[in-house]
C-alpha cells in the first residue's frame, strides 16, 4: 500500500531568546497551534509569554492531558511552519492563571 510521500521541510533554528520571543508574541500570541503527532487534532491557544524561564501560558481543553515534564511539539504554519518545542510543566487552575 502507498503512502503519502512528505517532504522535507528546512529548519531554521532560532536560538535567541529574544527572537523566541518576538516571534511568540507578534504571531502566535492568541492564535491555536497543533500537537505534533496526536491524531486527535486537538489545538493550544499562547494565552501569554512569561520572560522569567521562557514559558509559555497557554489554554487547553479538559480533555487533553499532560504529564509533568512531557516534550511537546507545537506549530503552526505562517508564511514558513513554526515549530515550538515545549516541556509541560503544569496545568493551572484559573486561580493561578489570573495571578501570573
Amino acid at each position: 500500500m502507498g503512502g503519502i510521500k512528505l517532504k522535507e521541510r528546512d529548519l531554521d533554528v532560532i536560538n535567541s531568546p529574544e527572537q523566541r520571543k518576538h516571534i511568540i508574541e507578534k504571531h502566535l500570541l492568541n492564535q491555536s497551534l497543533r500537537i505534533k503527532g496526536d491524531l486527535n487534532r486537538e489545538t493550544i491557544t499562547i494565552q501569554r509569554y512569561v520572560d522569567s524561564g521562557e514559558k509559555i501560558i497557554a489554554g487547553i481543553s479538559d480533555e487533553t492531558h499532560f504529564s509533568e515534564n512531557d516534550e511537546i511539539v507545537l506549530y503552526k504554519i505562517l508564511a514558513k511552519y513554526v515549530q515550538l518545542e515545549c516541556s509541560f510543566i503544569r496545568k493551572l487552575d484559573q486561580e493561578s492563571r489570573s495571578s501570573l
